[in-house]
């Protein structure tokens, strides 16, 4: 935490690691994270230089949510524009 506060987690170590890029989507909601938390930016550069593994089929309902958010903000912001 930020204010120094300890923080109980959890990591889990596969055992037997196969390299398998991330879909478009999961990166997208990775890097979408990373800039809504402010991370720092040379790790936002890092995170879309990562290679994803191009199934653009594959949509996830998290991906869904995000394009209607994004969707209802931008008409949000074109209403307001009009006024």
């Amino acid at each position: 935490m930020q204010d120094g506060t300890p923080l109980l987690c959890q990591t889990y170590q596969m055992s037997d690691y196969i390299t398998c890029p991330p879909t478009p989507s999961y990166k997208e909601v990775c890097v979408e994270g990373a800039k809504e938390n402010s991370l720092p930016e040379d790790y936002i550069t890092k995170l879309m230089e990562i290679e994803d593994n191009g199934d653009r089929e594959t949509v996830t309902t998290t991906m869904r949510r995000m394009e209607e958010a994004r969707q209802q903000l931008q008409m949000g912001q074109t209403s307001e524009q009009k006024k």
